[in-house]
């Protein structure tokens, strides 16, 4: 587990009595495109601010070098609780920039392949948990904004980041829907192919329908048989069956 204190000394951990928490997602994203997200539970009294993590982020730890969106007369606890969901606010951002150029990249691909399935299904997961994670975070921050012991410029600079939490989940909500358009897309274009596949089959399928149907009736042999037809006649008759089939499929457009 990781654990911060952002204070004067450690003996304010004995004012933690009479705390607010706060619990926010950090996400952070690894080489591989695959997002990790760290969960942190702050607890914030006027003079001491505490973040528990189980797992050591790199972003909590230097967040005291991190531009503030609080002013200097707000107590010692908000104000660094406004620089660290700053923090947070930035990680999403990146993260948001990461899904959208993501979308780009999958909209250039021209054809669609497992592969490409694969990718587009793994940003889909990923801006799922991204929505969840933001839906939770503009609520956090809306709620922070009352939180005691703050003044009126610490509560609208809250108000600032419920905004900035608020326009990125509307990012994630319009970048969803265009990714689940780029797989329907491509999926339609799958199921076009198939047909055409599937119309090229029914015309093969038709066409050796023919010479089957009348080598069945007629027999391997024309010798000795009762029909007054000739191997010459019966092969003029499969030609011109299977050609006015072909016509036929011409003109209702299976052939193009």
């Amino acid at each position: 587990m990781d654990t911060h204190l952002f204070g004067t000394s450690y003996p304010h951990l004995a004012s933690m009595r009479g705390y607010s928490g706060i619990f926010a997602w950090l996400p952070e994203l690894g080489a591989n495109g695959h997002v990790v997200r760290h969960g942190v539970l702050f607890l914030a009294t006027p003079v001491s601010l505490l973040s528990i993590a189980r797992d050591e982020s790199r972003a909590i730890a230097h967040v005291e070098a991190a531009p503030a969106e609080t002013t200097a007369q707000e107590p010692f606890a908000w104000r660094m609780l406004g620089v660290a969901f700053d923090r947070v606010m930035r990680q999403n951002e990146h993260l948001v920039g990461a899904f959208e150029h993501a979308l780009r990249a999958l909209e250039d691909v021209p054809e669609s392949s497992p592969a490409f399935f694969e990718r587009a299904f793994h940003l889909k997961k990923e801006l799922s948990a991204a929505h969840a994670d933001l839906w939770r975070l503009k609520s956090v921050l809306a709620g922070g904004a009352g939180l005691a012991g703050g003044t009126e410029a610490g509560t609208e600079a809250f108000r600032r980041l419920a905004a900035r939490a608020d326009y990125l989940f509307e990012t994630v909500v319009n970048t969803r829907k265009e990714v689940l358009s780029v797989i329907e897309l491509h999926l339609n274009i799958v199921s076009f192919d198939m047909n055409r596949v599937m119309r090229v089959l029914a015309v093969v399928s038709v066409l050796g329908l023919i010479p089957a149907v009348i080598g069945g009736l007629f027999g391997m042999n024309l010798v000795d048989n009762p029909w007054p037809f000739t191997l010459p006649q019966v092969g003029f008759g499969v030609a011109f069956g299977m050609v006015l089939c072909l016509y036929f499929f011409f003109v209702k457009g299976w052939l193009r």
